[in-house]
């Protein structure tokens, strides 16, 4: 439906106009009526002497704020709806405060690495606009802000997905066993799994946010912790199952944090 687009028109238009006799103030108060009818004590201040200088400045005042997000066919209840979602989001990605590389990230392809790059820039851009968003009162002064923040959310989320899955393609350089005279040739085992990478790259980059998390004392992050337990857990769940090698120093802060058993029979690397 296009009825807020609509209504942000006839805003426009409205607040467009250089001075407003007493009709035209009057359907500047009709207007904001519309676009918070539940504001009943304000619209009603307003209604009594609409043409009153203070009252033109007023309604032009509220008029501008939310009529930003009218423009783009939302109305109040899908900008409430927006931060509901995104900025939680946000805040549990802050907790970890930290970007963090994988352990092979200098032997990925420049692409891959620029990803990482760009993330970097996102997440400064991201936790400025977060900071605003909290300093603002209300949604509708909000909304700019989240608007943009949701764009640089989404697109961080992007390339760190892109930057973490990457699979380095080893398969080109396995040196493969000669062929004995009526034999088919066989090839060294490729590199591990997919799945196997993921998980690593997984643990690397996020396992230190919950070493910190459990070190707080703050209610609200022991219940992040429990969330980024679960998370980590899944993926050395995969490394175990898959007899994935670790080393001695990460099978210990894995075990320091209840991630794995102290008896885990994990081979070790090298």
């Amino acid at each position: 439906m296009e009825k807020n687009r609509e209504l942000a028109n006839r805003i426009k238009d409205w607040l467009q106009k250089e001075t407003h006799d007493a009709q035209s103030a009057s359907e500047g108060v009709e207007l904001l009526r519309q676009v918070i009818p539940n504001r009943l004590g304000l619209i009603n201040t307003l209604s009594r002497h609409p043409d009153r200088p203070k009252s033109i400045e007023k309604v032009k005042y509220e008029l501008g704020k939310h009529v930003k997000y009218l423009v783009d066919n939302l109305d109040l209840r899908d900008v409430k709806a927006m931060e509901a979602e995104l900025v939680p989001q946000v805040r549990q990605e802050l907790a970890k405060d930290a970007l963090g590389k994988r352990t092979d990230h200098d032997q990925l392809p420049e692409d891959i690495r620029r990803q990482w790059d760009d993330a970097a820039e996102l997440w400064k851009k991201i936790k400025t606009l977060y900071q605003t968003c909290k300093d603002l009162p209300a949604p509708c002064d909000r909304y700019e802000s989240l608007k943009t923040l949701k764009e640089a959310w989404y697109k961080y989320k992007a390339l760190l997905k892109s930057y973490d899955e990457y699979v380095i393609n080893t398969d080109k350089n396995a040196p493969k066993v000669t062929a004995s005279p009526g034999e088919d040739a066989k090839e060294t085992p490729s590199a591990e799994s997919k799945e196997v990478t993921n998980a690593r790259a997984y643990i690397s980059k996020n396992l230190q946010c919950l070493i910190d998390l459990q070190k707080s004392n703050e209610p609200e992050d022991l219940a992040d912790s429990s969330t980024w337990y679960e998370r980590l857990k899944e993926r050395v769940d995969i490394l175990v199952a898959a007899n994935a090698p670790m080393t001695d120093e990460m099978r210990q802060r894995l075990q320091g944090v209840g991630l794995l058993p102290s008896d885990e029979a994990a081979p070790a690397t090298e």
